[in-house]
């Protein structure tokens, strides 16, 4: 039989003496009865292990083992143990990513493989290589994948060294040095080559050594305040971890910092 909170609380009053309440005139037990909380009910029971109790025959027997009372099956708690996620079939985790795989008939359709090629691009530019390995996840066959990256490189919705360009100049928007942009295209599965002609040319423009100043004169002023060590310290460390060489730090450093120090 389920027992419900309110029962409980009626036949198991709390009872305070007369040390414990010091308003009583004629020295007798007093009982109070008070309306407890689901909640502090359930506090009064150790669920670390297990969800939150939903039924009032959870609650009711989490108040009596409170209460110092025997568990019976009667009035035994029913946990619910944490849901793990149910995928449907076909579906694949590669890394970080949850990935719908397509049926066996489906992974030597090429106009298939083109239709889910031409969505990814719609969410993100990418990679030649990035493309064939999202393609490869999906679970198209390789015949498929190549005929759709080579048509997709003809109409060029695929190029790497356009892509490059791109992430190089979201790159040196963020502050980024050249190796740290390096390390950006390697992520995005750049071709290496394309990568080692487009960083070329950046450096050529002096697209990361205006990078680098930007950066000074941001930190130039958020620690014009500060102690020049402490300056010095925040500006090297900031331009060490967006990947700047050493001579352009030490560049920036003597014409910005010095001079505002003397200043």
């Amino acid at each position: 039989m389920v027992i419900s909170v309110t029962s409980f609380l009626r036949d198991h009053p709390i009872v305070l003496n007369e040390e414990e309440h010091s308003g009583s005139n004629d020295g007798m037990r007093i009982v109070h009865r008070r309306k407890l909380s689901k909640s502090k009910v359930i506090n009064a029971f150790d669920c670390s292990s297990y969800d939150v109790m939903q039924s009032d025959q959870d609650i009711a027997a989490a108040a009596a083992i409170a209460a110092g009372e025997e568990v019976t099956e009667g009035n035994k708690p029913k946990f619910h143990s944490k849901r793990k996620r149910k995928y449907k079939n076909n579906v694949v985790v590669h890394g970080s990513r949850i990935v719908q795989q397509v049926s066996a008939s489906k992974a030597s359709d090429e106009e298939d493989c083109k239709e889910a090629a031409l969505r990814l691009l719609d969410y993100a530019p990418r990679s030649v290589e990035d493309m064939r390995q999202r393609l490869t996840e999906k679970g198209y066959a390789e015949v498929a994948i190549n005929a759709v990256i080579q048509r997709l490189i003809e109409l060029h919705f695929l190029d790497d060294n356009q892509y490059a360009k791109a992430v190089i100049r979201s790159c040196v928007s963020r502050m980024l040095g050249a190796r740290a942009t390096r390390m950006e295209l390697q992520r995005k599965n750049v071709d290496s080559s394309a990568i080692s002609s487009c960083i070329s040319e950046a450096q050529e423009l002096g697209m990361f050594t205006e990078a680098a100043w930007e950066l000074g004169r941001k930190t130039v002023q958020r620690t014009k305040r500060l102690d020049p060590l402490v300056r010095r310290r925040r500006f090297f460390a900031a331009a060490a971890r967006k990947g700047h060489d050493l001579s352009i730090i030490n560049e920036v450093y003597n014409a910005l910092f010095t001079n505002s120090e003397e200043e």
